[in-house]
């Protein structure tokens, strides 16, 4: 008898609290003015997306981020900060090649424009330079630049010829009011046809 009266008790204080705290969670979200329209919840902006890998090796563009992350992740975007463009970061692979091969150049950039249908033209020239001499250099006009974080990819071929050791790739980017001009190195090593 003391079992069941001890049940019903414990029952009772656990049904009263789950009441008392219903009431208190409800009186906490009331409005000091009771004629005051309840408020709108309060919205945590979502997480960033992680950027996305780049395949390698790359031809072509590739999206890394929309450009609606890119304006929350760089607080860019707006018409008073103008265009924001810049060079995030240049691979060259492989880093190691035989004369004659190509190397793959991916350029990953940024361009924050203050509308996601803004593009920017404009022209990259690269130049393979070896001991201060320059043995390569091509120049594509009308690059179309895209709102976002991109990344662009190229097979730049290696002279035939080449001697071996230390190469690096200049790449000059030129469009409105922006000059941006990364090098990134790679080694020549061997003969054509030995491995």
């Amino acid at each position: 008898m003391k079992d069941s009266l001890w049940q019903t008790t414990a029952l009772v204080l656990r049904v009263t609290l789950v009441a008392v705290l219903l009431v208190l969670s409800h009186c906490a979200h009331m409005p000091d003015d009771p004629s005051a329209a309840p408020s709108e919840p309060v919205r945590l902006p979502e997480p960033l997306p992680e950027p996305a890998s780049i395949p390698m090796p790359l031809r072509g563009d590739f999206q890394i981020l929309a450009l609606p992350y890119v304006q929350r992740k760089y607080n860019c975007g707006t018409p008073q900060q103008g265009v924001l463009f810049r060079v995030e970061d240049v691979h060259v692979v492989p880093g190691e090649v035989m004369p004659g091969e190509e190397v793959n150049q991916v350029v990953s950039y940024l361009l924050c424009p203050s509308s996601e249908t803004a593009v920017m033209r404009g022209r990259i020239t690269r130049v393979i330079t070896f001991q201060g001499r320059e043995v390569f250099r091509k120049v594509t006009d009308n690059i179309e630049f895209k709102p976002g974080l991109w990344a662009l990819g190229v097979f730049v071929g290696t002279p035939k010829k080449a001697k071996n050791g230390t190469y690096v790739l200049h790449t000059t980017i030129v469009s409105q009011d922006h000059h941006i001009a990364p090098s990134k190195t790679f080694q020549i090593k061997g003969r054509p046809g030995k491995r």
